[in-house]
């Protein structure tokens, strides 16, 4: 059991993490999903580099990543856990650590989105949609 917490928090993490700094949007119960061990995925990555989609000029995603209640439960060994609390601790240090491990190699990931713009995909069409990995 502890394995699979362990494995969903490290996943959490990673996602949290990656869903922030690449910009991906729309992110919803329908879209993350999980293995049987634990893991958290993702599909439909329709919306990247900030594009969020957007009803009568409102933005639909208010938030850089999802990270629900039922998550930090599953975080907190089934348990409720408060914003102070040791596992909420612990996330936010594994999501820094993540983040400046990311921050080190900034320059190789801007380089592999760049060469991605020849690709043509919506989104990552134009030198302005690189800003959002800046």
């Amino acid at each position: 059991y502890m394995e699979c917490v362990d494995r969903f928090l490290m996943s959490c993490v990673g996602y949290s993490v990656g869903t922030f700094i690449m910009g991906i949007m729309d992110r919803h119960n329908d879209n993350i999903m999980m293995t049987h061990d634990g893991k958290i995925f993702h599909i439909d990555f329709g919306h990247i580099l900030g594009h969020g989609k957007t009803k009568l000029g409102i933005r639909r995603d208010r938030v850089p990543f999802v990270l629900t209640e039922h998550f930090l439960c599953v975080i907190g060994q089934g348990r409720p856990v408060s914003k102070d609390s040791h596992e909420v601790t612990k996330f936010k240090k594994l999501c820094c650590d993540a983040y400046m491990r990311l921050w080190e190699e900034r320059d190789l990931f801007l380089s592999l989105f760049t060469v991605m713009q020849s690709m043509e995909l919506p989104e990552l069409s134009t030198e302005a949609d690189l800003d959002h990995l800046k």
